[in-house]
């Protein structure tokens, strides 16, 4: 239920985790991480990608500033 669909805006890598901004139709801005199990993935993600996140329920966190 909870997935919401963008693009991704801007990436940062941060060794074992990497930091994704992506973009939703309305403008907003939503940070994802994402920890990095290998040292190489087959098909990363990009600038300017599509992508869907997902999250449990109880992981999202409401930013007001």
């Amino acid at each position: 239920l909870n997935a919401i669909e963008g693009e991704v805006w801007d990436i940062g890598y941060l060794g074992d985790m990497t930091v994704y901004n992506v973009k939703l139709a309305n403008g907003q801005i939503v940070r994802s991480s994402e920890l990095n199990r290998h040292r190489t993935s087959e098909d990363p993600l990009t600038w300017n990608d599509r992508a869907w996140l997902t999250f449990p329920a109880d992981a999202g966190v409401v930013l007001t500033r």
